[in-house]
């Protein structure tokens, strides 16, 4: 897959090139960067859902560590969706006093 090579290879220029020192005044001031990849068509058909896509892959790229990339995969996007599920299911228990101790 050749666009998915060519934006991984952009995307670690970007994490080098940010990753590189530099200086203001008398401090050395370095940048870290988390990059988030999302291909068209397959991780989005509009604009507002591939950007959703990349920030899903930006979130794991930071989980990783500083300076990485990752590309958007479904299971990204199943695991927040599971993610809000029970995150809704808690709240209505809070609110319904379902939790005893």
């Amino acid at each position: 897959m050749l666009q998915a090579h060519q934006a991984s290879l952009i995307a670690q220029r970007i994490v080098k090139s940010l990753s590189t020192p530099f200086i203001i005044g008398d401090r050395e001031l370095t940048l870290g960067a988390s990059v988030g990849i999302a291909m068209y068509p397959m991780d989005g058909h509009t604009a507002e859902h591939l950007i959703k896509s990349a920030d899903l892959a930006m979130y794991e790229a930071k989980q990783k560590g500083k300076n990485n990339y990752h590309f958007f995969t479904s299971a990204l996007d199943a695991a927040v969706t599971r993610r809000l599920e029970i995150e809704h299911d808690l709240r209505y228990a809070i609110e319904e006093d379902q939790f005893f101790i």
